[in-house]
């Protein structure tokens, strides 16, 4: 009768020791599945902020070009110039802005139309956090007073 009992006692405390573990395993897996939903949430919004930064840079490349036409519109870049940010939010940033002028004649009326194109970029293609937005302004500047 006391063999009896020792054995099942042994029995119930084998069984409580599986149990403990199995929670130990669920309970490290779902900690686990916490930390990388966190992580994934975290990388999202440093992505969608550095998208808004290249936004920005991209924007800042085209008004510098758009100045460049309307002041002299024959200053329309040949070939794509491209320029190093340094500024604090826009840091890393690179900018190349590209021109093309076509001109034509409507009515006795000369007009200049150019396409004003800016990409932003910051890092490597292939690297997981490249960035890179692209602005294409068309814009028209009459050459009749």
């Amino acid at each position: 009768m006391i063999k009896k009992l020792f054995l099942k006692k042994k029995l119930i405390k084998g069984f409580s020791m599986v149990a403990a573990i199995f929670i130990l395993v669920i309970l490290s897996l779902v900690g686990t599945y916490a930390l990388n939903i966190s992580t994934r949430g975290s990388v999202s919004s440093e992505m969608s902020i550095d998208g808004v930064r290249a936004y920005f840079a991209c924007k800042a490349g085209l008004e510098w070009l758009i100045y460049q036409v309307v002041q002299n519109p024959a200053a329309c870049p040949a070939s794509p110039q491209t320029f190093s940010l340094t500024q604090q939010g826009l840091k890393n940033f690179s900018v190349t802005c590209a021109c093309t002028a076509t001109s034509y004649t409507e009515s006795g009326a000369t007009f200049n139309l150019f396409t004003l194109t800016a990409t932003s970029s910051r890092g490597i293609a292939t690297d997981y956090d490249y960035i890179t937005r692209q602005l294409v302004v068309t814009a028209m500047i009459s050459n009749n007073p």
